[in-house]
């Protein structure tokens, strides 16, 4: 469904627990692809943007759900309502996630999920790091 466009992303094991990538042509959400996709709070939050913009967030958003149920490990397994995007930052490209407590990712809850543009493609990419450790002094 991308044409031959391809994604990857690459992380240390020993810093990373997580990691999802997506990438989706823009026209593809079209609005029954979005009826399905998104909740009306997502369908609220996609119709608060200028009209211009709708559609390059349709498919930024859906990026952001499929790159954070990747880096889940669950994936959306045809429930893209455990997978909620909250929030957006328009100049930054950020979307807010919300990860249902019913999924099997040990923190379930809150998470950043970068997306972008590139020509008529929109890319998800989230990174879920493991806990620093505390440092003990003695």
């Amino acid at each position: 469904h991308t044409h031959g466009l391809t994604i990857a992303a690459v992380a240390s094991a020993e810093s990373t627990r997580g990691l999802g990538v997506d990438v989706e042509r823009i026209d593809r959400i079209n609005d029954d692809a979005a009826g399905f996709a998104f909740s009306e709070s997502e369908t609220a939050l996609i119709a608060s943007l200028a009209e211009e913009v709708r559609q390059e967030w349709k498919a930024r958003l859906w990026c952001a759900k499929e790159a954070a149920a990747k880096a889940s490990g669950d994936g959306l397994g045809g429930k893209p309502d455990s997978i909620v995007a909250r929030s957006v930052d328009v100049a930054s490209g950020a979307v807010g996630i919300h990860i249902d407590n019913g999924t099997s990712f040990p923190d379930a809850g809150t998470m950043t999920v970068e997306t972008s543009l590139v020509g008529d493609y929109a890319f998800g990419v989230c990174v879920v790091l493991h806990e620093p450790v505390p440092q003990t002094t003695e």
